[in-house]
């Protein structure tokens, strides 16, 4: 079995482990909130040192670095994938928990709420551009057979006039 790089991080062992199941937005607020502007802004030096191979190390910010510097590890280990090191806790005590009530339940509601109504107008939607195109191929049906009974009326046309016109050379003869 190869050899595994493991390192205690408790900050990176978070984040790697929840980037990939929940949004990375709730992930960039649960660490800002949990940890220090410090603790984060090492972690990312951390991993950047650990992954020197893989690209280009992201520019320090001044302002609001702690959510910048959190965004960043996430690109890292994106970047990095399979192919980072292993990061754990030595004290889960240091891991933030996210629990239920960490979540903002009622915009996940509402937010659900309006997907749902969204979808409701979407199948309406499809219901009358369904009906609509049903009309559609009525007024095509239709409009081919005016077009039918256009082409026989111009030959029945066609057959008077010439039947009129052999009556005049007829009559003229007489």
């Amino acid at each position: 079995m190869a050899e595994e790089n493991i390192i205690i991080s408790e900050i990176l062992c978070y984040i790697q482990n929840k980037m990939d199941c929940m949004s990375h937005d709730f992930v960039i607020k649960i660490v800002t909130e949990f940890y220090t502007k410090e603790n984060i802004s090492s972690a990312k030096r951390l991993l950047f040192d650990e992954c020197v191979e893989t690209g280009s190390r992201c520019k320090k910010y001044n302002i609001d670095s702690a959510k910048l510097d959190s965004r960043d590890i996430i690109t890292k280990f994106n970047e990095v994938g399979a192919d980072s090191p292993v990061f754990v806790a030595k004290n889960v005590a240091n891991l933030p928990l996210a629990t239920p009530d960490a979540f903002n339940l009622a915009k996940i509601s509402k937010d659900i709420t309006d997907v749902l109504r969204i979808e409701e107008n979407v199948v309406s939607s499809f219901a009358a551009l369904s009906s609509i195109q049903n009309d559609f191929k009525i007024v095509i049906e239709k409009c081919n057979m005016i077009d039918e009974i256009s082409e026989q009326l111009s030959e029945i046309k066609a057959a008077v006039e010439k039947k009129n016109a052999r009556r005049i050379i007829v009559s003229s003869s007489n």
